[in-house]
């Protein structure tokens, strides 16, 4: 449950709320824009580094001091020039402005593009240690050498955007940003950190409307649903797909977006509430009444955003970790790193202590998260700030919040599930076979150098050989089901190893005479140990009988997985397990619930 004060819930309660708000922000960065820039400079201090300004986590903590006009050196901000070993610094430039600010020589960084470049802005972070800053930028788009814009702009601050589309309805392969002027005369560019592109804000003044949908799957036998879509008043169909010269060509996937819902509270003073770090799926409406024009967004987590193939499981006689099969999953998608230059995700370590024998089949990330998180009998969510989280559920009661008939509309509605009697867990015996045998031949046509996959079933002590006619032009890398080769020519391909087997087994626990079995299966739990200790933990959520579905005032504050109190039609303070919680807002907000009775055994 997120923190929230006494002073929130006390107000939050009260029969007539207060105002509701809610604040969208989102990057409007052009990815491929840092990926694939070289950054230059026709003026460099020897520990300037200009191709590293667009690495968002460089920052300049101390400048090297230099004796300037009006410039004290003595303050802490800045330090001794070394001989070696330098600080980043990011760019500095050798040419200095005059003493009306203006250069004689102009300093100019050129970035080159390897892929078409277009950006919604660029924003700057100049020398913020001394607020020197440039006073007049010139901004020159370049496309196969040809001039085809040419933008300027006044800086007015050391942190800077520059809020125009660049190139302003083209695509570019080379930029150049030429610096004319400063605040103060004789002082030289220091520019530590450039964003290729802009943020965006909205606010209850652009937002229609707006859905949290939040629901994790106890067991994880599938994935959680964690969404969150909004509808804004778009006056000057800046984000209508259709427009040409419109923002929404930069909106790529996997933009991140943060959600905050606030709350006045009696002092007037406004609690926010994060809600999400979601990432754009593409997915966009736009409509029009004639007179007002209006668009819609959809995200979905960092999680939901995982649909890369992975492909890298690989057999090894001595059983693998579910926790190191997590981080080789996590590590190969290549996440973003948060604002403070961490990893976004956290596996618990108790996935240390469960291995398994069975390689990892090839498929999305996300969908082998999930297989790992139930093998491991954890959750699997991405949390309010965009980690991707699997650990065990924590079923201790959250005693300052309860579900009661003040604050639902109408009555619960119940689903109550038949009696468990059996859980059936079917696991996997792993074994190799003894004899090397032929696992695929292909022919492969003529072709210039390339890279090959190659499928096949699992196996172990691979080894791949070619026909004449055919040239390995880059070893192949071997892993349980595929290889990956380089190869040119034409000919014969033949993969040889041991197979894999697997036999499947079944360990039934019983719970009751009468009632329903319940069947599971995970393909990577190998042992009868673990397939005891996994039905166990399935039981204790399937006899969880009552469920129940509630519309209510909403409350931010819940997260699924929280267990909190609820009065039902026929029980007091019963302990319930919160397993979805979706709010709306329209400039007020509301909210739908289910949650599970841990007494409904």
């Amino acid at each position: 449950m997120y923190n929230v004060t006494e002073n929130y819930k006390t107000s939050m309660a009260e029969t007539v709320r207060n105002p509701s708000y809610l604040k969208i922000t989102f990057g409007i960065i052009s990815q491929t824009g840092a990926e694939s820039s070289v950054i230059s400079a026709n003026s460099n201090d020897i520990y300037s580094t200009p191709n590293n300004i667009d690495i968002s986590t460089n920052v300049v903590d101390k400048i090297y001091a230099k004796l300037l006009p009006n410039n004290c050196v003595l303050d802490g901000n800045t330090a001794m020039l070394p001989e070696s070993n330098f600080a980043y610094q990011g760019y500095s430039s050798v040419y200095y402005s005059s003493d009306n600010g203006t250069f004689l020589n102009v300093p100019k960084l050129t970035i080159e593009f390897s892929e078409p470049f277009a950006a919604a802005g660029l924003i700057f972070t100049f020398d913020a240690l001394y607020d020197n800053y440039p006073t007049n930028i010139r901004v020159l788009c370049y496309n196969n050498g040809v001039l085809i814009d040419t933008i300027t702009d006044t800086p007015n601050s050391s942190q800077y955007v520059f809020n125009k589309q660049i190139p302003s309805n083209d695509y570019a392969d080379k930029i150049e940003i030429e610096f004319l002027s400063t605040n103060y005369p004789n002082r030289n560019i220091r520019l530590s950190n450039i964003v290729f592109g802009i943020f965006k804000s909205f606010g209850n003044n652009d937002i229609e409307t707006a859905t949290f949908e939040r629901e994790v799957d106890t067991l994880t036998s599938k994935l959680p649903k964690e969404t969150f879509s909004f509808t804004i008043y778009d006056e000057n169909n800046l984000y209508n797909p259709e427009n040409p010269t419109g923002i929404w060509r930069y909106l790529e996937n996997g933009q991140t977006i943060e959600a905050q819902l606030g709350y006045e509270l009696n002092d007037g003073e406004i609690e926010w509430v994060q809600m999400c770090k979601n990432v754009v799926n593409g997915e966009v409406k736009s409509e029009s009444n004639g007179a007002i024009n209006k668009t819609t967004f959809s995200t979905t987590s960092l999680l939901g955003f995982l649909d890369n193939k992975y492909y890298k499981g690989v057999y090894s006689s001595t059983p693998t970790s579910l926790y190191d099969l997590a981080i080789a999953i996590l590590e190969d998608s290549d996440l973003p790193l948060d604002d403070s230059g961490n990893v976004r995700y956290e596996i618990d370590s108790s996935l240390q202590n469960i291995t398994t024998s069975m390689p990892l089949p090839v498929d999305s990330a996300k969908n082998l998260l999930q297989l790992i998180a139930n093998a491991g009998m954890c959750l699997l969510y991405t949390d309010r700030n965009g980690r991707i989280i699997i650990k065990p559920a924590d079923l201790t009661l959250d005693t300052d919040f309860k579900y009661d008939f003040n604050n639902i509309y109408g009555l619960p509605v119940l689903n109550k599930y038949p009696a468990l009697k059996n859980v059936v867990v079917t696991y996997n015996n792993v074994s190799v076979e003894s004899g090397n045998s032929e696992l695929l031949k292909i022919d492969v046509e003529q072709t210039d150098d390339a890279v090959f996959e190659f499928d096949y079933s699992a196996a172990t002590n691979i080894s791949l050989s070619v026909s004449s006619g055919l040239t390995i032009t880059t070893s192949p890398v071997y892993y349980a089901q595929r290889c990956v080769v380089g190869l040119s020519g034409s000919g014969t391909v033949t993969i040889n190893g041991n197979k894999i087997v697997t036999d499947e087994q079944t360990y039934t626990q019983n719970f009751n005479e009468m009632g329903e079995d319940c069947p599971v299966n995970n393909k990577i739990i190998t042992t009868l140990s673990h397939a005891k200790t996994y039905g166990n933990w399935v039981a204790g959520y399937v006899q969880m009988r009552n469920e129940y579905t509630i519309e209510d005032r909403g409350y931010p504050e819940i997260d699924c997985g929280d267990v909190v109190l609820a009065d039902t039609n026929f029980s007091i303070d019963s302990e319930c397990l919160i397993a979805q919680s979706n709010i709306e807002f329209n400039g007020a907000i509301k909210g739908k619930t289910k949650y599970y009775l841990k007494e409904g055994v």
